[in-house]
């Protein structure tokens, strides 16, 4: 006898056959279910570039769950769901830009950098700015230009982006002007310009970008000799004379510039340099050599040189320059002078003459006695020097000066007939000693012809 039947269960198809059609419709929702998630996945992803984009501001996001179910016996039952609703809040995301660099002249006013503010957040967004200099003399008198319209603070600048209007759109930019000056001599000098944007909305976002602003170093030197021509005697191989020369920076800022001494135009005249200095600064410095200088700054340079020629190449030449050459940065501005050194000696002549009274002597260069004079004659010597050379005769004394020596001559010295009355260069001392006459002149006798005599009286034993 078969088993009954349930009173719930009509079917003729025997247990196991309905099990397995159970199992296999189960299998069939399971992957239909998979499917739909797998394909809902790819809807909603896209690709990896879409996933990392912000939603926007505002999206209302819905998610709903769906239940689908038949009993065990197969019979469909209608779809039951679920929903929730989540609106996108606001995140800010700012990129501010600027140049990296910005290379305005010394002085300059009006130079212009530009920042760009881009909102990168996921809905509209509003800002405020600052703005910081690290050297205002460099980039400094800040104002802004936004919309092309000018401000001339941040004040009036933040109160103009604050606006209604002004609000940035989510993917968009706005820019603005930070208009600045630079002052006179800062040519090389730096400033770091900043500027910070800074989101205004609730969740917002701060950047900045930083421009380093160098004013340009250029301009020009100058070199002046103070005296075109010298005159030099020789050193005698100690003796170190000085030329002199004003350097000038007309450089846009601190500059190092090179000096640099050398003989040019050789003429005869053996010129050594030793080296240069500032005038009133005793340390010498070799003869090429970097001096920094402010902008604009003047000073005064002096060569140091010996003149190792010989007394005899008086009348020779050369020439000492001085060239001062600005830093590369500033284009190597250079500029050169110089001073032409002669060699001067003095050459001294000696006159003597005789005549038969002072008067004679006084006037007369050439002899006028006439005549042989007897024992007991009282006649007048006329003694005259002059330098016909181009330097200064020292006679100050010891080995230099005038001497006359009448030892073992047949004369006799008349003392009171020494005179140099109408001598043009006056003798410092004039004397007769054990009938030796000297004579000194403090200053010596200048070159170029100058003259100084003197006439005394003998009587003829």
């Amino acid at each position: 006898m078969s088993a009954p039947r349930s009173s719930h269960d009509n079917s003729t198809t025997p247990l196991v056959t309905r099990n397995q059609n159970v199992n296999r419709t189960r299998q069939v929702r399971f992957w239909g279910i998979g499917l739909c998630l797998a394909i809902m996945a790819t809807l909603a992803g896209g690709s990896t570039a879409a996933l990392s984009a912000q939603t926007a501001e505002g999206t209302v996001i819905t998610n709903t769950a769906t239940a689908t179910y038949t009993d065990a016996n197969g019979n469909t039952y209608a779809a039951e769901s679920g929903s929730v609703s989540v609106t996108v809040g606001f995140t800010g995301s700012l990129a501010v830009t600027s140049p990296a660099a910005a290379s305005p002249s010394s002085a300059s006013t009006g130079n212009v950098v530009t920042w760009t503010i881009e909102n990168n957040g996921n809905g509209s967004d509003q800002v405020q700015v600052s703005a910081t200099s690290s050297d205002t003399d460099v980039a400094g008198n800040i104002s802004y230009v936004y919309n092309a319209t000018p401000y001339a603070s941040l004040v009036l600048l933040n109160a103009a982006l604050a606006q209604v209007g002004d609000s940035i759109a989510a993917a968009a930019s706005i820019t603005i002007d930070v208009v600045y000056d630079v002052t006179a001599g800062q040519g090389g000098n730096s400033s770091s310009v900043n500027l910070v944007a800074t989101s205004t909305r609730v969740g917002g976002d701060t950047n900045n970008s930083t421009t380093v602003v160098t004013a340009v170093l250029s301009g020009s030197v100058s070199v002046t000799a103070d005296n075109p021509t010298i005159d030099r005697l020789p050193s005698n191989g100690t003796v170190e004379y000085l030329a002199s020369y004003t350097v000038g920076s007309g450089l846009t800022g601190v500059g190092d510039i090179l000096l640099t001494a050398s003989v040019e135009g050789v003429d005869g005249a053996t010129i050594v340099i030793t080296g240069i200095r500032e005038v009133g600064n005793p340390t010498e410095i070799p003869p090429s050599t970097t001096i920094s200088f402010a902008a604009g700054e003047s000073r005064a340079i002096e060569i140091l040189y010996r003149v190792d020629g010989p007394v005899g190449a008086a009348g020779q030449s050369s020439t000492i320059r001085l060239t001062a050459t600005g830093p590369v940065g500033a284009g190597s501005p250079t500029a050169f002078d110089e001073e032409v050194a002669t060699i001067i000696a003095p050459s001294l002549t000696v006159v003597k003459s005789v005549h038969a009274s002072a008067v004679d002597a006084q006037s007369n260069t050439a002899s006028t006695l006439v005549g042989n004079p007897e024992p007991g004659t009282e006649i007048w010597y006329r003694v005259q020097v002059t330098n016909n050379g181009t330097a200064t005769a020292v006679m100050d004394g010891g080995s230099n000066g005038i001497s006359d020596d009448l030892t073992g001559l047949p004369v006799a010295y008349v003392a009171a007939s020494l005179n140099g009355t109408g001598s043009p260069i006056a003798w410092t001392t004039l004397a007769e000693a054990a009938d030796v006459i000297t004579g000194t002149i403090a200053g010596g006798i200048p070159g170029g012809g100058a003259t100084a005599w003197f006439v005394f009286a003998v009587t003829i034993n």
